[in-house]
């Protein structure tokens, strides 16, 4: 349990046993908690009590088992915003490749029933993650190939059916793009205007992409490496998470034992937008086409001046 006053920590319940587990993740709903296992190449489901958070065990989904394919060495999972369907990184024995496996959530029980799999990139190294957008329209995987360069990929996801298609593939290298190596960790911004990356090649790094909220395509936009312009703490990055606010960015770098802590520029994010105004004019209807669905105006700051901008 969480002490909500001092943020401390408390054991409630004997740890559940698995092979070797991967990732833990909680449903958007705190309904349900789902374990990735590697070793076993499964899918541990367990419903949550909401009061107490003591977890009970539903149902494994193992690899080849009802015709489950593409979770062997699972690494990563999460479910859709909508409680429909979840979503894992895996990988197929018959391709050779990383894959993305979704299945069907039953949103009384949290049983999940197996629909389908689809490769994700010709990735062989099987460290890396996934991510869904908050409106869940978009899944985001990473991966890399034997080389250490990393690929970050894009579905598009219907929201009827859970069926994703590959709409963008990223290799490091391509369009002016860098930083993406191996264990490709992905995180989303709360109101998913950015996607970030952090990896390693011959040095740590992490990357900032800019989403394009209605296609779901990503933009190269920013990288941080370590030991570059004083930047420390992306030695070797394992792991990234964004702050539920959207103010930080948060990584755990195995390398120098530590967690770095990045603020997100707001402005930056959001675009600078002038409007100029004659004397005594009134604007109103302005279209801020850039903001995102949730942007709201906190403060309106004047100069004064010939131009009257704002």
């Amino acid at each position: 349990s969480r002490n909500p006053a001092t943020g401390f920590l408390s054991e409630i319940q004997t740890p559940i046993g698995n092979r070797e587990v991967t990732n833990v993740s909680v449903s958007p709903s705190g309904a349900n908690v789902y374990v990735t296992d590697r070793g076993a190449g499964s899918i541990a489901v367990y419903s949550r009590d909401q009061t107490t958070g003591l977890l009970t065990h539903i149902e494994w989904q193992p690899e080849s088992s009802d015709g489950v394919e593409g979770l062997y060495k699972v690494q990563d999972v999460a479910e859709s915003s909508d409680g429909k369907n979840v979503y894992a990184k895996g990988y197929s024995l018959w391709t050779g490749s990383s894959t993305l496996v979704w299945f069907s959530r039953d949103e009384t029980t949290g049983r999940l029933t197996f629909l389908d799999e689809i490769t994700s990139n010709p990735a062989t190294n099987l460290e890396a993650s996934l991510a869904i957008s908050s409106d869940g329209a978009h899944v985001y995987t990473g991966g890399s190939n034997g080389d250490g360069e990393g690929i970050l990929t894009v579905f598009e996801r219907d929201p009827a059916t859970g069926l994703a298609n590959m709409i963008q593939s990223i290799p490091n290298g391509s369009d002016g793009v860098s930083g993406l190596g191996r264990r490709l960790m992905v995180a989303m911004s709360p109101i998913g205007d950015y996607v970030y990356t952090g990896s390693y090649a011959s040095q740590g790094a992490l990357v900032a992409f800019s989403r394009d909220p209605s296609s779901g395509i990503l933009t190269f936009d920013q990288k941080l490496t370590d030991a570059v312009d004083g930047m420390d703490g992306l030695g070797y990055p394992w792991s990234l998470t964004v702050s539920s606010d959207g103010n930080h960015v948060y990584v755990i770098d195995v390398g120098d034992r530590a967690i770095a802590a990045f603020e997100r520029n707001n402005v930056f994010r959001l675009g600078r937008h002038v409007v100029t105004l004659a004397p005594g004019e009134v604007a109103s209807d302005i279209d801020f086409s850039n903001a995102p669905p949730t942007f709201s105006i906190d403060d309106v700051s004047v100069s004064e001046g010939d131009s009257g901008q704002t």
